[in-house]
C-alpha cells in the first residue's frame, strides 16, 4: 500500500511540474514603439518623394496619409518593418488621444503637412497619440 501511495504523489508531482508553467505564465507583453510620421493628408505636393501612402483613421473618418518620412524613435523595429508590418491592411493605423489634438488631423485640408508623434504595439493597428504638429515647410 505504501509503494502504491509512493507513485500516485510521484504522478502528481509530475502532473504538476508539466502544468505548472502553463498556469505561473503570464502573457508576453509587447512594448509600446514610440513613431513619428511625417507626411501630407490625402496627397503630397508635386516632386515630393513618399516612402508609402498609408490610410489613417479615427472614429468613422479614414484619410489617406502620405508618408515622407516615417521614423522609429524607440528601436528595434526599423521603419521599413513598421512598414511592412501595417501596409497590407486597408486601414494602416487608427488614431486615439485627446480630442483636442486629433482635431488637427480631422480639420486638415487636404495637402496639408502633418506630423504625427505617438506609440504604437506590434501587431495592432492603435496609434495612440501624443502630439500632432504643423510640418515644417524644408529648407532653403
Amino acid at each position: 500500500m505504501t509503494v502504491r501511495i509512493r507513485r500516485r504523489a510521484l504522478l502528481a508531482l509530475v502532473l504538476a511540474a508539466i502544468a505548472a508553467p502553463g498556469v505561473t505564465a503570464r502573457p508576453r507583453r509587447v512594448r509600446p514603439i514610440r513613431l513619428k510620421l511625417e507626411g501630407y493628408v490625402e496627397h503630397a505636393p508635386a516632386d515630393t518623394p513618399i516612402v508609402a501612402t498609408l490610410t489613417l483613421r479615427h472614429r468613422e473618418r479614414s484619410r489617406p496619409f502620405a508618408v515622407k518620412k516615417l521614423t522609429v524613435l524607440t528601436p528595434p523595429p526599423s521603419a521599413g518593418d513598421v512598414l511592412a508590418a501595417v501596409r497590407p491592411y486597408p486601414t494602416s493605423f487608427v488614431l486615439h488621444g485627446p480630442d483636442a489634438t486629433l482635431v488637427r488631423f480631422n480639420d486638415a485640408e487636404a495637402g496639408a503637412g502633418l506630423s504625427i508623434l505617438g506609440y504604437w504595439r506590434a501587431g495592432s493597428f492603435d496609434l495612440m497619440v501624443d502630439r500632432i504638429d504643423p510640418l515644417e515647410p524644408p529648407k532653403k
